[in-house]
């Protein structure tokens, strides 16, 4: 049996059809992710440049957190693979890490039996 007949002009305009509303939803697509990236893109050099400056400040405080320095090398890691979101919230876990262990080393030279005086908590 032989396949039914079908007029080649009718089969090349739906070809063209298709083919062309392919090409316009990838071209869509594609200009609509290229200018999100390119926010998300500014926001996470943002995010991390922050997040660079607060964990340079705790760790010339001495107050740097081992957390807060794997935070900022994973949002350096993000970053470089282009992973712009998770950059985002890996810098400003960084940079919010890097403020706790500024504040608590503050707290602790403020405070008469701060840790560092060999106050650990318990009944003296």
């Amino acid at each position: 049996m032989s396949p039914p007949h079908r007029n080649p002009d009718s089969t090349l305009r739906a070809f063209k059809r298709y083919s062309l509303t392919t090409l316009l939803a990838a071209g869509i697509l594609l200009a609509s992710t290229g200018t999100c990236s390119a926010e998300t893109a500014d926001q996470a050099e943002a995010a991390l440049a922050e997040a660079e400056v607060a964990v340079a400040k705790a760790r010339v405080r001495e107050a740097l957190w081992l957390t807060a320095w794997n935070a900022l090398l994973e949002a350096r890691r993000t970053r470089v693979s282009n992973d712009y979101a998770a950059s985002v919230r890996w810098s400003t876990r960084a940079a919010e890490l890097a403020g706790l262990g500024i504040a608590q080393a503050e707290h602790e030279a403020r405070s008469p039996q701060g840790l560092r005086a060999g106050n650990t908590g318990g009944t003296p």
